[in-house]
C-alpha cells in the first residue's frame, strides 16, 4: 500500500509540476532517483511521455527518448516499443510520416517479442492512422483489422470500441455504410451493456448520420434526439 501511495503522489506531483513548466529532464530525474520499483519508474516516464506528446510533440519526443535510455538499461522490450511509439506519434502528429512511420515499425518488433495485446492493438491503430492521413485506404483497413482483432483477444472492450469507431469511420469514407452500421450498432450494444452512457451517445448519432445519409429521416431523427437526450443529461455541452 505504501508503494501504491508513492506511486499515486508521484504522478500527482508530475501532473502538477507539468503545468508548471518544470522541464523534462528534471521531472525524468525526479522519477529515477525516487524510491519506486524499476517497472513503477518506467510506468511514471511513460506517463509523463503521454502527457508531454499531447500538450508539446517537441518536448514529448524528448521524455519519450528518456524513456527509452531507461527500457533499454532495465531490458524492457514493452515499455522499449512503448517509447518507439510514442516518438513516432511526436512525428506523425507534425505530419512527418516517413520518420513517424520508421518508429512505429519498430515499436511493433518490440510488441512483437511479449505480444502484449493491448500493446499491439495501439500499434496496429497508429500505424493504420498514418495510411489514413494519407488517403491509402486498403492499407489502412489492414492494420485496423488487426488492431481490433488484437482488442478482441485482450478482452479489452473500450479498446474495441475505439477500433469500432476507426474502421465505422473508414467504412463510410470508402462507401461501404453497411458494414460501419455494423460497427456503430456494436458500440451502441457495448454501451447499453456495459452502462457507458456517453459511448451509447456517440453511437447513437454516428447511427443517425447513416440513416440521414439513406434518406431514412424518421429513423435518423430518433437517434439523433436520444444523443442529444444523453449528453444533455450527463452536460456534455
Amino acid at each position: 500500500m505504501r508503494n501504491l501511495f508513492r506511486y499515486s503522489t508521484l504522478i500527482f506531483t508530475l501532473v502538477y509540476a507539468i503545468a508548471y513548466g518544470q522541464s523534462i529532464n528534471e521531472l525524468s530525474n525526479s522519477i529515477l532517483q525516487s524510491e519506486l520499483k524499476e517497472e513503477e519508474k518506467l510506468d511514471s516516464l511513460l506517463s509523463l511521455t503521454k502527457n508531454q506528446v499531447r500538450m508539446n510533440t517537441d518536448s514529448g519526443r524528448v521524455a519519450a527518448k528518456i524513456l527509452l535510455w531507461q527500457s533499454e538499461k532495465f531490458q524492457n522490450d514493452n515499455y522499449r516499443g512503448d517509447a518507439l511509439h510514442y516518438i513516432g506519434v511526436s512525428y506523425a502528429w507534425q505530419g512527418n510520416y516517413e520518420m513517424a512511420m520508421d518508429y512505429y515499425n519498430q515499436a511493433l518488433k518490440a510488441y512483437e517479442i511479449n505480444k502484449d495485446p493491448g500493446r499491439m492493438s495501439l500499434i496496429h491503430t497508429s500505424i493504420g492512422g498514418v495510411y489514413f492521413d494519407q488517403n491509402k485506404y486498403l492499407e489502412n483497413l489492414d492494420y485496423w483489422l488487426l488492431a481490433k482483432s488484437y482488442s478482441e483477444k485482450g478482452d479489452d472492450k473500450k479498446r474495441t470500441e475505439t477500433c469500432n469507431n476507426n474502421l465505422g469511420v473508414l467504412y463510410l469514407r470508402i462507401g461501404k455504410d453497411q458494414e460501419a452500421k455494423a460497427l456503430f450498432e456494436e458500440n451502441l450494444a457495448l454501451g447499453l451493456k456495459n452502462g457507458w452512457v456517453v459511448s451509447a451517445g456517440y453511437a447513437y448519432i454516428n447511427l443517425a448520420g447513416i440513416y440521414l445519409s439513406n434518406n431514412q429521416l424518421d429513423t435518423a431523427e430518433l437517434y439523433a434526439r436520444k444523443s442529444f437526450e444523453i449528453h444533455e443529461k450527463v452536460g456534455n455541452e
